[in-house]
C-alpha cells in the first residue's frame, strides 16, 4: 500500500554565519556515528532518529518524532474503546521526515498535521552543537506570478476574505469576487471562503483569463496591506501549463509550492525510509533553485 503525503521547501540556515559552518557541524556529528537523541522545543519533547548522511550529495536525512505522553487518542475495536497499550515509560511518536542540504541551506520537510513542525529543525541543529542562531523560513517562489501566467488550463480557484468592508477595488471587479463581497454586505457577514472547481476545457479561454485577473487582484491587495492586516487569507490556483503537464497548486498568498509524494506504508505506519529517500531525490533536483534564490 502507498499514500500521498505533502512536503514543503524551507530555508534552514544561519542568521549571521555562512552555511559552511552548519555543513561542518553536521559532517562532524555524522562522522561520529549520527546517534539518535532527544531534545526539547517550545515546551514539547522530540526524538531525532534514523539520521543518515549521504557524503556524495552532502545531504542529511532523518525523522523527528513529537513525543506525546498525555492527551492521547484511544484504541477502538468495533464500538468499544480502550487505552493504547503503552507502558509507563513509552510515548506516542508522531513522525516528520526531512531531507536537508546544509551547504545550500535548504530542506524539504514532510508535513504531518499531528507531527512536528518545521521550526524544530533549528532546535535539532542546536542539539547537535550549533551555537549560533538558525533561521527557518518557507522558500518563497519569486516566480509565482510568472508561473500563474504560464497556466493554460485552470482547474480550481480558492480564496478567503476576512472583514472585507471598504475593499472598494474588489467590489468594482464584479463577477464572482464582487458577488462574494455583495453577499457579505447583504447578510452583514465578515468572513467568506470560496472554492470553485473549473471545467475540463483546455486553452486560454475566458474562464482562464478571468481566474488569473482575480488571482492577481487578490495577490496585489494582500501584498499591499500592512503586516498582519490583509483581509485576504487564502489565494490558491490549481492548473497546468499544457494538456500533458501535471496539475500543480499555486499558493499566491504564502507563495509556497506543496510537493506531493506517494510514499509506501509499512504495516499501519508510514515507511519512513521510503519517505526520506523520495524527499532526498526531490530536494536534490531543486538544489539549484535554492542557490539561485540565495544569490548563487
Amino acid at each position: 500500500m502507498a499514500r500521498d503525503i505533502k512536503a514543503f521547501q524551507f530555508w534552514i540556515a544561519p542568521s549571521d554565519q555562512p552555511t559552511s559552518t552548519v555543513l561542518d557541524l553536521v559532517t562532524e556529528y555524522m562522522h561520529g556515528g549520527g546517534k539518535a537523541f532527544e531534545f526539547d522545543h517550545m515546551s514539547q519533547n522530540y526524538l531525532a532518529t534514523e539520521l543518515n548522511w549521504t557524503k556524495a550529495k552532502k545531504m542529511l536525512t532523518g525523522t523527528v518524532y513529537r513525543l506525546r505522553g498525555n492527551s492521547l487518542p484511544v484504541a477502538v475495536r468495533g464500538i468499544t474503546t480502550h487505552d493504547l497499550p503503552l507502558k509507563e515509560d513509552e510515548y506516542l511518536g508522531e513522525p516528520m521526515c526531512f531531507a536537508f542540504l546544509p551547504d545550500v541551506g535548504g530542506a524539504l520537510i514532510h508535513y504531518s498535521h499531528t507531527g512536528p513542525r518545521h521550526a524544530v529543525m533549528g532546535a535539532l541543529l542546536s542539539r547537535m552543537g550549533y551555537a549560533d542562531a538558525i533561521r527557518v523560513e518557507p522558500l518563497i517562489r519569486t516566480d509565482m506570478l510568472m508561473q500563474l501566467n504560464s497556466k493554460s488550463y485552470i482547474k480550481g480557484l480558492e480564496f478567503s476574505l476576512t472583514d472585507p468592508r471598504g475593499v472598494a477595488e474588489l467590489r468594482e471587479m464584479g463577477g464572482s469576487i464582487g458577488g462574494a463581497i455583495k453577499v457579505l454586505d447583504d447578510v452583514g457577514g465578515v468572513n467568506i471562503h470560496v472554492q470553485v472547481t473549473m471545467g475540463h476545457t483546455k486553452g486560454e479561454g475566458l474562464v482562464t483569463s478571468t481566474v488569473k485577473k482575480f488571482a492577481r487582484a487578490l495577490q496585489k491587495l494582500a501584498s499591499s496591506a500592512p503586516e498582519g492586516e490583509s483581509p485576504v487569507r487564502t489565494i490558491k490556483v490549481t492548473g497546468a501549463d499544457d494538456e500533458d503537464a501535471p496539475l500543480s497548486e499555486l499558493d499566491l498568498l504564502r507563495a509556497r509550492e506543496p510537493i506531493t509524494l506517494m510514499v509506501s506504508e509499512q504495516g499501519r505506519h508510514l515507511d519512513r525510509i521510503d519517505c526520506q529517500r523520495k524527499l532526498a531525490g526531490e530536494l536534490f533536483d531543486r538544489r539549484d533553485k535554492f542557490r539561485r534564490q540565495a544569490g548563487g
